[in-house]
């Protein structure tokens, strides 16, 4: 189990850093080690990022930290309004739709609630939600 985990772990890491690459952002020491802790632990704030952050290794400034946050979050792969935690594959995150709205603004829903917007959006289009087995996003 816990080979299992670690191994998804370094497949996330991967797969962050290869969008890094992408991106053209650079990948240092400082950005690893943070993504390192994002992957092993839960929090509930930046600030705790921070705390651990600076556990780990002092010479890390805030502004490094909330600029990762950043970006990770503007790639998708930290949602702040589930907690601080990367989604990996092979661990079921909790389901939400985050919405991002023109002005900024975030629209936040829960899987219940995307799915039946979703299923009433269809039924105006004329399908039965019986006939609708699964909505894949």
């Amino acid at each position: 189990m816990v080979k299992d985990e670690n191994k998804i772990k370094e497949e996330m890491k991967e797969k962050v850093l290869e969008e890094f690459r992408k991106q053209g952002l650079r990948i240092t020491k400082q950005r690893k080690l943070i993504l390192d802790i994002l992957l092993s632990h839960r929090f509930e704030c930046k600030k705790a990022i921070c705390c651990h952050v600076h556990q780990v290794d002092p010479t890390v400034g805030n502004a490094t930290v909330y600029r990762m946050l950043q970006v990770l979050e503007q790639m998708g792969i930290l949602c702040p309004e589930q907690s601080y935690e990367v989604h990996m594959e092979g661990k079921e995150p909790e389901k939400v739709c985050v919405i991002l709205l023109k002005n900024q603004q975030k629209v936040i829903l829960s899987q219940e609630e995307w799915e039946s917007a979703f299923r009433d959006s269809l039924e105006k289009l004329g399908y039965r939600s019986q006939e609708i087995e699964k909505v894949i996003i």
